[in-house]
């Protein structure tokens, strides 16, 4: 889902059912309704139900999705939803024209040339959707260490366990909402 989630990005997500009544407004905004095209969503894994996915709805039930060079395209209009950058330079990319059951989605995940979604599994039951993503409550750089940045967290003694978690928290996204 990059760039909308990082690696190392906790989200908070609106679950659809489950919220218990004395939350009345919670419970208002988690009513179990169909996904918004453009919403980014929270589904198990067509694959492995066990797995929880975050994709970005692209179209609904009742819809038809193309994805050719030229870009993503809905109900014959080019949609917004992926960049051009984001599709491969080369290669086979068609896929489509399908149209969407009804109490079906079709989702695509924002990096997309790297990611599994409905072009892999087709449209998605709207069972399968658990919740809407809101906001990232965390976000940590894992990076650091796979870059060779972190040298002194390597050395014992010279950085402390809260040294490290603050030096590698990236705290310009914490309360991010996702969109």
């Amino acid at each position: 889902m990059e760039p909308t989630l990082l690696p190392g990005d906790f989200l908070l997500f609106l679950e659809s059912e489950g919220v218990p009544k004395c939350m009345r407004l919670l419970r208002r905004l988690s009513a179990r309704k169909a996904p918004t095209v453009g919403s980014v969503v929270v589904l198990r894994s067509p694959e492995d139900p066990s797995l929880l996915l975050v994709k970005r709805c692209i179209a609904a039930g009742g819809q038809s999705v193309q994805l050719s060079a030229e870009g993503l395209y809905v109900n014959g209009t080019h949609s917004q939803y992926v960049r051009s950058q984001a599709l491969p330079a080369h290669g086979n990319v068609d896929y489509g024209p399908t149209n969407i059951p009804s109490k079906h989605v079709f989702v695509l995940g924002d990096n997309f040339s790297v990611s599994e979604d409905s072009r892999h599994w087709g449209p998605v039951s709207e069972e399968d959707i658990v919740g809407r993503a809101l906001i990232i409550f965390f976000s940590w750089d894992s990076t650091t260490l796979e870059k060779g940045t972190a040298n002194v967290d390597s050395q014992p003694g010279l950085r402390s366990p809260l040294v490290t978690l603050l030096s590698r928290c990236r705290w310009r996204r914490i309360g991010l909402t996702i969109r």
